[in-house]
């Protein structure tokens, strides 16, 4: 027989198994066909034999009277909204169970049946997680206590509905895209529908946070959202380019699309760069194991860019950003777990000499790119644009266009940094000032090493041709 505590204990055990959160994304079909009617259902036949079994207790004639009238009811055959409300009711004369277990002190051997049928609770959620395709990061059977089982629950709530909305945005993004290509018109109706997805799993987001629900889950709906922000800017892009410049909706996609990835490749390689200067100038072994596994992080999302499919937009797209929501959640495990500790990781140089050092370096790299950016632009304007210009010039300058467009920017971006660092670093805010410096430096590494290949190009061309005519 089990004690008044463990009784106490299975009731609200059970009220807590009866309060997993539903999914709020909206399903397909009829709601008796759907996965949430189904995991639903599952809760309330529980419900249905636990408080059936409840009547075996020592409880009060009008509460026992209350569970009759619930337990009349066909679950079956209630529909969902109504069913969620039968369920809500069940929880709450359970809680009242409990309070009249707890007063009365007595309680019976079907608190033992009651333990089984939670136990088989979990078991049943568990296998309705494995048919929905959701990996579980835990098993709830193993729960130590109420307080343990709340929060696997809770972990479990969060994975099954960021699980549900990333698979929302991706049929959303392969519905809106495949539309989008078709004309102006359709793709901005896409950005409309996406930009509705945005708002719902920005809800989602919110209600997690909330339930303080695992950061894992969280992580994942940012991905998703990013996913989502990245299509529409794309699609809003590409449909100002087909209208001021008379293009396809589909090439203007493409466009936009090479634009974007190069971006996001010069934004890895560059951050990719400064971690490894940081890690360069710092002796702490645990300090380079951190940085070793950001690095190895963005070298994979560089090769998944790299790797994408251009052909395939309704595919290219999507991945793009999910490469941007992933980039997005290292610059903030970066700003937690890297920046605060520089000062410590630099004990050998101290923090004023590693600045001065850097800033050095960044300002004599930011003249030499700045030249070379210069020669290409003088090139680009002077020589491409005449009807006898030198093929191998134009075809690089052509083929690189996007690569001299974001480098340009990258170049920009680096300055500015340079001066904010100096302007921080008289405030006395040496760290920031160091972590920008650090950060211009590793852009300018980047836009050097893109405009290369276009800049050794154009110098080759110029000294065959002057070579040639010189005599």
């Amino acid at each position: 027989m089990m004690t008044q505590s463990k009784v106490l204990g299975v009731a609200v055990l059970a009220i807590l198994l009866a309060s997993i959160i539903p999914i709020a994304i909206p399903v397909t079909g009829e709601q008796q066909d759907s996965q949430a009617y189904a995991v639903l259902l599952v809760r309330a036949r529980v419900l249905y034999t636990m408080l059936n079994r409840s009547l075996g207790l020592n409880i009060s004639a009008e509460l026992r009277s209350e569970i009759q009238k619930l337990l009349a009811v066909n679950i079956s055959a209630l529909p969902v909204d109504e069913l969620r409300e039968w369920v809500n009711n069940a929880s709450k004369l359970l809680a009242k169970v409990n309070e009249e277990v707890r007063v009365g002190g007595r309680a019976y051997a079907v608190g033992i049946a009651l333990q089984r049928y939670l136990n088989g609770l979990t078991k049943a959620l568990e296998e309705r997680l494995r048919k929905l395709n959701i990996s579980i990061p835990v098993n709830l059977t193993r729960a130590r206590d109420i307080s343990e089982l709340n929060k696997l629950l809770r972990n479990v709530s969060g994975v099954v509905e960021a699980e549900k909305v990333h698979r929302f945005v991706n049929a959303s993004l392969v519905v809106a895209l495949r539309n989008a290509v078709k004309s102006v018109k359709s793709a901005e109706e896409a950005q409309k529908h996406l930009m509705l997805a945005e708002k719902a799993i920005n809800a989602t987001i919110e209600r997690l946070k909330k339930l303080n629900a695992s950061e894992e889950a969280i992580e994942r709906l940012q991905v998703a959202l990013e996913k989502v922000r990245e299509a529409r800017e794309i699609l809003a892009n590409a449909t100002q380019v087909a209208k001021q410049k008379a293009k396809s909706i589909e090439d203007a996609l493409r466009e936009a699309l090479e634009n974007r990835t190069a971006q996001l490749l010069m934004d890895i390689e560059s951050r990719v760069e400064e971690l490894k200067e940081l890690r360069e100038n710092i002796t702490d072994v645990r300090a380079r194991q951190v940085l070793d596994q950001i690095i190895d992080r963005l070298e994979e999302l560089r090769e998944r860019l790299e790797n994408a499919s251009v052909e395939n937009i309704t595919r290219w797209m999507p991945d793009l950003g999910e490469v941007r929501g992933w980039l997005k959640n290292i610059e903030r495990t970066i700003n937690a777990s890297v920046t605060p500790f520089i000062p410590m990781w630099l004990p050998g140089k101290g923090i004023d000499k590693a600045f001065n050092e850097m800033i050095a370096k960044a300002k004599e790299l930011l003249q030499e790119v700045k030249q070379m950016l210069a020669e290409v632009n003088k090139t680009r304007e002077m020589v491409c644009i005449a009807i006898y210009s030198p093929q191998p010039i134009c075809k690089a300058i052509i083929e690189g266009r996007a690569v001299i467009d974001s480098a340009t920017k990258l170049v920009a971006k680096a300055e500015a940094e340079i001066s904010l660092a100096e302007k921080l670093y008289a405030e006395d805010r040496k760290l920031e000032a160091l972590t920008l410096a650090n950060r211009a430096y590793a852009e300018l590494s980047v836009a050097k090493a893109w405009l290369e290949p276009i800049y050794n190009t154009i110098k080759r061309a110029t000294t065959t041709t002057t070579t040639t005519t010189s005599p």
